[in-house]
């Protein structure tokens, strides 16, 4: 065997495990970008079919199809006037006084344990829930604001 063939071999395989081992980081915050763009866009799909929802007449009801990005743990929609545990949605005194103090109706909690707040206008649910997975929303405008319950 040619002995500049197996350096040459060997030579590749260390630029190639460079490669991967310092690509890697860039690689996986490609990933996370992705994957907050794809939230941002669902809030925003969000707002604009509850406002749509709003301008239509009393007790009309729209479905919105949620789809949880996966670096997204859980979305929880909540009463801002009355955040209470209830189901699958637990809180604790410090999220309370933040959803109550900033209007929060969206709490969105990633895969570390870290959420953050949406004050999404005119949308109240009946009761606080949360949602893991792609789910068919309904929405229904009750008058002064547009209730949201899983479909």
């Amino acid at each position: 065997m040619n002995v500049g063939l197996v350096f040459g071999i060997i030579f590749a395989a260390i630029v190639i495990g460079f490669l991967l081992f310092f690509g890697f980081k860039y690689i996986n915050e490609m990933f996370e970008v992705n994957c907050d763009a794809i939230l941002g866009d669902q809030i925003i799909k969000l707002r604009d079919q509850v406002e749509k929802t709003f301008q239509l007449s009393l007790g009309s009801s729209q479905e919105f199809i949620l789809n949880i990005p996966s670096c997204t743990e859980k979305m929880c929609f909540v009463d801002y006037d009355d955040p209470s545990s209830y189901g699958n949605w637990e809180t604790d005194n410090i999220l309370t006084r933040m959803i109550i103090q900033n209007k929060y109706s969206l709490i969105v909690f990633d895969r570390d344990k870290n959420f953050e707040g949406y004050e999404i206008e005119r949308l109240k649910p009946n009761y606080n829930f949360c949602v893991s997975s792609r789910k068919t929303l309904l929405l229904k405008n009750e008058g002064s604001f547009v209730n949201v319950k899983p479909s």
